[in-house]
């Protein structure tokens, strides 16, 4: 399965040893406790009053974002599709996809973007019997093509099978190829099932089975429910890994397939990623592939006694890692509920959202080494939220879900906000309460989900010092911690991890006593931005004049 607009001024406190402990409060900058900033969400559309459910979203390179739903404006649920263009905030009007024409209904939509085109797909009622159908788009607009069915299922080569297909996943490779994966019921129990198409193909290929060498498991006791596909890689370097709640234990477990370029499903019988030694359920899982071609699974699970979200991650020609827990407050195990990962492209780490014990639409991320502290993604805790997904672009990240906050159920956007590139810093006094300190603040528009390196550099003259009371003047090269002082210039890398605050050694500038008070100040910062791509930006910092009372100027890092 798969940026709030406005600056994030972001604030480090760097104060003399007097007044450091004071500084230690607020958010831990420990990159457990990462966190990234969302927009007030918002519906995507009101025009008809009708209830909507059950969205999904993804997003293309360029940051434009797309989202299908179930829509009951026409009395029954249609699939309705919408989509925003990148550097704007407003949404095209709604589009119907299903073209059967008939009261029947359609629902649960999934959507994927790849190269040069859109697809949608979707649990389709048009033929009594749950069906999956779907139907794509150019990435570039137009009219979207007559619907096809996904489920090219057959009994003696010509006969159609009148049982259920539900739950449909699609991903696409860089190459526009699409997958899809549903759950069918077509020999009497639910089975994992497996479709592809090209694009220069007129129908989806011939159904698969994902688990064909589960003889041995009597049908009726191990149905499998709820699968998620993710593709990574082209051509000889395709991978696609299937997840799904699977019942052949005494209880829910997740299983995994996987598939190289064009070879069988494997393992034959499917994989076990859970290792609960407690017979409890793991329900609803969903995967998503990083940069390096590692699988990232999650699921509900409630084997501490209460519903929380685990996971575990694959890397390629490796094994399932331990399983962890990913949620720290709990999850809603009732409804809708299924998690969603999703990996941001710039970092290659995994944002996971779900619906938490509270009923409230929350998200955790990865940071290379732990999980962050679970965090809000919805700005309102009114009304029932379900159906949570999320999606990412290099510059953003997108969540939505259905909102039961007016009373009827609509479709909720938030995102973060978009790439700025523009940084500034200035070195201005503080008040009579900062007893003389002076403040270094750098704001930098930090709109990225992940963890952001930035290097200032502040180049004092040469009658101008940085000062340490435990150290002295700095007259040779001395660190401390993400800050190197040698002579007069200042380096200060910082990672950047939403709204922390980072406690850092003090330091101050020491005016030379060569020099007559007062006397003028002139400095200049440069601010490196090590996103790749990103460019440097050369600031002439704001003088400041030093009296005779002020040839120490203790500075306050303000990140």
């Amino acid at each position: 399965m798969k940026n709030v607009h406005g600056v994030l001024s972001v604030i480090l406190l760097v104060a003399l040893a007097a007044t450091s402990v004071a500084l230690g409060v607020g958010v831990s900058a420990s990159p457990a406790a990462q966190t990234v900033a969302w927009t007030a969400s918002q519906p995507i559309d009101l025009s008809s009053g009708a209830a909507q459910y059950a969205p999904a979203v993804a997003a293309d390179s360029a940051g434009n974002v797309y989202v299908v739903w179930e829509d009951y404006r026409n009395g029954h649920a249609d699939i309705y599709f919408s989509q925003q263009i990148a550097g704007t905030s407003t949404w095209s009007t709604p589009v119907k996809l299903n073209d059967d024409g008939s009261a029947n209904n359609q629902t649960r939509p999934t959507i994927a973007v790849g190269d040069g085109y859109i697809y949608v797909a979707w649990q389709d009622y048009r033929n009594a019997e749950a069906d999956i159908y779907s139907t794509r788009r150019l990435l570039a607009g137009g009219a979207w093509e007559a619907n096809k069915r996904v489920n090219q299922d057959r009994i003696n080569g010509d006969t159609p099978d009148i049982d259920d297909q539900k739950r449909p996943s699609l991903c696409m490779d860089a190459n526009g190829n699409a997958y899809a994966v549903w759950q069918d019921r077509r020999n009497g129990a639910q089975k994992t099932y497996y479709g592809s198409r090209a694009p220069s193909d007129a129908d989806w290929s011939y159904s698969e089975k994902v688990t064909l060498g589960e003889g041995t498991y009597p049908d009726a006791l191990h149905e499998q429910v709820s699968p998620d596909i993710a593709c990574v890689g082209t051509g000889s370097s395709l991978l696609r890994y299937v997840v799904w709640q699977d019942q052949r234990a005494d209880n829910a477990n997740i299983f995994y397939g996987q598939r190289s370029n064009d070879v069988e499903w494997y393992p034959e019988v499917g994989g076990k990623i859970v290792d609960d030694t407690l017979h409890k359920d793991q329900t609803v899982p969903a995967i998503a592939f990083d940069n390096a071609s590692k699988a990232w699974a999650v699921w509900l699970d409630v084997r501490t006694g209460t519903a929380q979200i685990w996971g575990a991650s694959y890397p390629r020609g490796g094994t399932w890692s331990a399983n962890f827990q990913i949620s720290s407050a709990g999850a809603k195990n009732a409804g809708e509920t299924r998690p969603s990962v999703v990996v941001a492209p710039s970092t290659g780490l995994p944002y996971v959202v779900w619906i938490d014990a509270w009923g409230n639409v929350a998200y955790s991320s990865w940071n290379g080494s732990s999980w962050a502290a679970q965090a809000a993604v919805s700005n309102s805790n009114t009304g029932t939220h379900l159906w949570p997904d999320i999606a990412a672009s290099p510059n953003a990240l997108y969540a939505v879900w259905q909102d039961g906050r007016s009373g009827t159920p609509h479709i909720y956007f938030t995102r973060t906000g978009p790439a700025q590139n523009d940084s500034s810093l200035k070195i201005w006094p503080g008040g009579v309460r900062d007893k003389g300190r002076f403040y270094l603040d750098l704001t930098v528009n930090n709109s990225e989900p992940y963890t952001r390196s930035i290097t200032t550099t502040v180049q004092l003259p040469n009658d101008f010092y940085f000062y340490r009371p435990d150290r002295g003047a700095s007259t040779s090269a001395q660190s401390s911690g993400v800050i190197e002082v040698s002579a007069h210039q200042l380096t200060w890398t910082q990672q950047l991890h939403g709204f922390a605050y980072d406690a850092l050694p003090s330091w101050s500038i020491y005016v030379s006593t060569a020099l007559t008070l007062p006397t003028v100040l002139n400095s200049t910062a440069v601010i490196t931005d090590n996103v790749a791509g990103s460019s440097n930006s050369e600031i002439l910092l704001a003088p400041i004049i030093v009296n005779p009372l002020q040839r120490y100027l203790p500075l306050v890092f303000k990140r």
